[in-house]
């Protein structure tokens, strides 16, 4: 949980390095840096007085989802849900959430409507599709790297037609940044 408030509060902050530390980097990449750190800089005042309240941590495959719902001084509140996984360095790290995907959507679009016509009361097909494109290469790299992941471990348990003498060439689990079969799968991402 720890991880979802740091990441909340370094947003709120404006501390885009912060925030972005604590996401994956390959999705980061996918996304571009610039985009996600402008799309985190356009969140800062829309969450800048809300308080985080956090409503559960629950143990999922490979990682585990953090719900949280926003709670502003006055409107209505709106929930949210973070995946985090371990990454290679032990550190959990945030994979995907559904604040961060519609944010990404509205900053594109805004930001594609500007450069075709900034006055227009409704985006045009080119700001629409380029806020659709962006959710969907934001969720395939967040869902790429636990299909990969999963691959990994069954070729694992399998054994790989490469090996030679009985020894497995894959990476092993912390370099995959998977939770060890001896770690508890609810360890809470607070660490």
């Amino acid at each position: 949980m720890s991880v979802v408030k740091r990441y909340w509060r370094f947003v709120q902050d404006g501390a885009l390095p912060g925030a972005i530390s604590l996401y994956a980097p390959g999705v980061v990449r996918t996304i571009g840096a610039g985009t996600f750190a402008g799309m985190l800089s356009q969140q800062q005042q829309t969450i800048a007085t809300a308080r985080l309240n956090p409503l559960y941590v629950e143990a999922v495959a490979d990682g585990v989802i953090v719900g949280v719902e926003s709670l502003p001084p006055a409107g209505a509140k709106a929930k949210f849900s973070y995946y985090l996984r371990r990454g290679p360095d032990r550190e959990w790290r945030i994979i995907y959430d559904t604040f961060s995907a519609a944010a990404l959507q509205s900053f594109v679009q805004a930001r594609v409507q500007r450069s075709v016509d900034p006055d227009a009361k409704t985006p045009s097909s080119k700001a629409a599709a380029a806020a659709d494109d962006i959710v969907d290469r934001y969720r395939t790299a967040a869902l790429e790297g636990i299909g990969r992941r999963s691959t990994e471990r069954a070729r694992r348990a399998r054994g790989s037609d490469d090996d030679q003498a009985g020894e497995s060439r894959d990476a092993p689990a912390d370099e995959l940044g998977e939770v060890p079969a001896d770690e508890p799968r609810g360890t809470q991402p607070d660490e």
